[in-house]
């Protein structure tokens, strides 16, 4: 399970998160991701959420795993952890991909 840092444009439950402000998926793996936001949500709360990915949306239905509320309103802080209850068909693998392109990114030929 390879997690990556990343900064991903979401939009969660039909709202976009404010990119400017700080909000975004900030991790991310083929399970799920960590979504930094202003507010948080209750622990197994379902969510729909659509990332965007270079030109290409996924969307996905998740549940909170966890969540941060320490600092709340302060992006970067605060935010939810979630995992992937039901991808979009050929979701997972622009996911896939996307971590793997991350990941190997700069790698010489042959060592990917």
């Amino acid at each position: 399970n390879i997690r990556i840092q990343t900064r991903l444009s979401v939009i969660v439950d039909g709202a976009p998160l404010d990119f400017e402000r700080g909000e975004c998926a900030s991790m991310l793996s083929a399970n799920g991701m960590y979504i930094r936001m202003l507010k948080s949500y209750p622990l197994n709360t379902p969510v729909s959420i659509q990332i965007s990915f270079h030109g290409q949306t996924v969307s996905a239905e998740a549940r909170v795993l966890y969540h941060n509320a320490d600092s709340a309103g302060t992006p970067g802080l605060t935010g939810i952890g979630l995992q992937f209850q039901k991808i979009m068909p050929r979701g997972g693998e622009i996911i896939r991909r996307f971590i793997n392109d991350e990941v190997t990114h700069g790698l010489a030929p042959g060592w990917a």
